[in-house]
């Protein structure tokens, strides 16, 4: 069995097998956003399928934009999974975990989840509160950046914190910018680049998914995957 095991949702929403843990990241969203995928009736049927008995461990989001936080569907998740730990930015939900700190650590059966604040993409969202995490199983490291700033320190200060990174999931400006690029591989020097937060086909409007094609075959260093379809599932060793 793999280490890890990423199954894509939609957008940056992911459910991420770790160890004995099943952890849903920004995976539970249905407001249509302009451009962007979203989780339809028919995919929550599939993600629910995907998590029978106990359900996750822990449901948690970066942030609560629409394209990545429905107050809704992490209602009904609460309501079908109430052994499930929800953690999430901002109170919106009774017996959710309110990430607060610069820092925050949540424990799991055998993983440890460190979070930190991280400011998002745009200077129109810097009073946003959102968070990046590493989910450490002891031998493997998986780190997530949400929509973190694209070249922020306080990110690869954070990947220096918690030690080498095995893998790292980023959304595609992170391949498809230079800078991005340069970043990833001299500041947080992943052993993997995971690549989230594309539209499904049919609702790309800007050709983003050309556009990563084209970065993909010119990438130079560590193994490169992208997520791009739904329920796409990912083995990470």
């Amino acid at each position: 069995m793999s280490r890890c095991e990423i199954t894509l949702i939609a957008n940056a929403g992911v459910l991420v097998r770790l160890g004995r843990c099943h952890i849903l990241v920004d995976a539970l969203h249905d407001r249509p956003v302009a451009g962007w995928s979203t989780v339809t009736g028919e995919r929550w049927e599939r993600l629910r399928a995907l998590l029978p008995g106990p359900g996750p461990e822990l449901i948690l989001f970066t942030h609560c934009h629409p394209d990545h936080f429905s107050p809704k569907l992490a209602a009904q998740a609460q309501a079908l999974w109430p052994g499930a730990k929800l953690a999430l930015p901002e109170q919106r939900l009774e017996g959710q975990r309110m990430l607060d700190s610069r820092r925050e650590t949540l424990r799991l059966p055998g993983i440890t989840v460190r979070l930190a604040r991280l400011p998002h993409e745009g200077a129109s969202f810097a009073r946003v509160r959102h968070y990046g995490c590493v989910l450490d199983s002891g031998d493997f490291r998986l780190l997530l950046v949400g929509d973190c700033a694209l070249c922020a320190p306080e990110l690869a200060a954070f990947a220096a914190e918690c030690g080498p990174i095995d893998a790292a999931a980023a959304p595609f400006p992170w391949l498809t910018l230079r800078r991005g690029r340069e970043f990833l591989l001299e500041r947080v020097r992943p052993g993997r680049v995971v690549i989230d937060h594309l539209p499904f086909d049919g609702d790309d409007m800007y050709g983003y998914r050309a556009a990563v094609q084209k970065a993909a075959a010119a990438w130079e260093g560590p193994a490169l995957s992208v997520l791009s379809e739904p329920f796409q599932r990912l083995a990470l060793d």
